[in-house]
C-alpha cells in the first residue's frame, strides 16, 4: 500500500493505490501538499490552462477524466495543472488517483492528440455542431469597441454557449460559403440576429456572396465584398485583422440595414449590435480587473 499525504500537515494517510485506482475528494491543502512533492523537471505550468480548469470547477462542470498519477515513492508525476486549479478555484474536487507507477512513465503523459470542442460535442450527442458554429460563437465576443483579446474558453463553455445561441449561430452559418465563412463576418450577423430584421440580414449575406446589388441601399454589402475579395489573402489571420474585419462588417451591416448609400467603408468602434450574453462578459472582466 502506498502512502500519500492528504493534509497540509503532511499526515500520511494510506491510499490503496497498488490495487488499482481510487476516487479522492482533493482539497486545497491536499493539492498544495502534493504539488510540493512532484518529480523534478516538470513542464512549466500554463496559466491559461489552470484558469480554464478552475473555471470549470467553479461552474460545477468538472468531471472525472484522466487520473492524477504518482510514482512508487508517492511523488506526483502528472496532474500539476489540475491541482493548481483546485487551489485557484478553492473548490474541493473529485479525482481519480493512480499510484505505484514508474517515474519514467511521466514522459509518456500528454503525448496524445487532445479532443477538440467538436469531438466532445459529438460525444455528447450534438452531432449537428460543426467547427463553424464553434468559431462563430467565440468570434461573437469580438466587440468593436474593445481591442483586448477575446477570451479563451473551456470546451464545455463553448458547447453550452453554442446551444444557448444555436438559432442565431445557425441562421448566420447556414447562409455563407467559401471565403464568406470567415467567422468575423458570420459572428456580426449572428449578433445582429437578436435586434435586426431577419429578412434584411439574409439580403445582406446574399449580396455579400453573390455581388448582385438590386438597389443603392444595398451598396454597403458591395463595399465590404469588394474589400474582402481584394484583401482576403492578406487578412486571413491575426488578432488585428480579425478586429478590423469585425469593425468593418459591423459598419457595413449597420449601413445596409439603414439602406445608406455607401462607396467606401470605415471601421467603427461602436458596438451597434449588442447582445447581453457577450457584452456582460466584457463588463464583468472589466470590473474584476479594476
Amino acid at each position: 500500500m502506498n502512502l500519500l499525504s492528504q493534509d497540509c500537515d503532511k499526515t500520511q494517510i494510506p491510499i490503496p493505490l497498488n490495487i488499482g485506482a481510487s476516487v479522492i475528494l482533493v482539497t486545497v491543502p491536499m493539492a498544495k501538499n502534493w504539488l510540493s512533492n512532484m518529480i523534478e523537471n516538470q513542464r512549466k505550468p500554463s496559466l491559461p490552462t489552470v484558469n480554464k480548469y478552475a473555471s470549470e470547477m467553479k461552474a460545477g462542470r468538472w468531471e472525472l477524466s484522466a487520473p492524477l498519477s504518482f510514482d512508487t515513492e508517492g511523488r506526483l508525476i502528472d496532474g500539476q495543472h489540475r491541482l493548481m486549479a483546485v487551489i485557484k478555484s478553492e473548490i474541493p474536487t473529485n479525482f481519480l488517483i493512480v499510484g505505484n507507477l514508474p517515474t519514467s512513465a511521466a514522459i509518456k503523459f500528454d503525448l496524445g492528440k487532445a479532443r477538440t470542442a467538436q469531438n466532445i460535442a459529438h460525444l455528447k450527442g450534438y452531432e449537428w455542431m460543426k467547427r463553424g458554429h464553434i468559431s462563430t460563437y467565440v468570434a461573437m465576443f469580438e466587440n468593436p469597441s474593445i481591442s483586448t483579446n477575446i477570451p479563451t474558453f473551456a470546451h464545455e463553455e463553448k458547447i453550452n454557449g453554442i446551444i444557448d445561441h444555436q438559432e442565431a449561430i445557425e441562421f448566420a452559418t447556414s447562409r455563407v460559403c467559401g471565403i464568406w465563412q470567415n467567422s468575423c463576418f458570420v459572428s456580426v450577423v449572428a449578433r445582429a440576429y437578436y435586434s435586426q430584421n431577419h429578412q434584411r440580414l439574409e439580403e445582406f449575406l446574399e449580396v455579400l456572396i453573390t455581388g448582385v446589388c438590386k438597389v443603392e441601399g444595398d451598396s454597403a454589402a458591395i463595399a465590404l465584398r469588394d474589400f474582402w475579395i481584394k484583401n482576403y489573402k492578406k487578412y486571413r489571420s491575426g488578432r488585428d485583422s480579425r478586429l478590423m474585419l469585425v469593425r468593418l462588417t459591423t459598419s457595413a451591416l449597420r449601413r445596409f440595414v439603414r439602406r445608406e448609400k455607401t462607396k467606401s467603408l470605415k471601421e467603427t468602434t461602436v458596438n451597434h449590435f449588442p447582445v447581453k450574453h457577450f457584452d456582460d462578459w466584457w463588463q464583468s472582466k472589466s470590473q474584476s480587473a479594476a
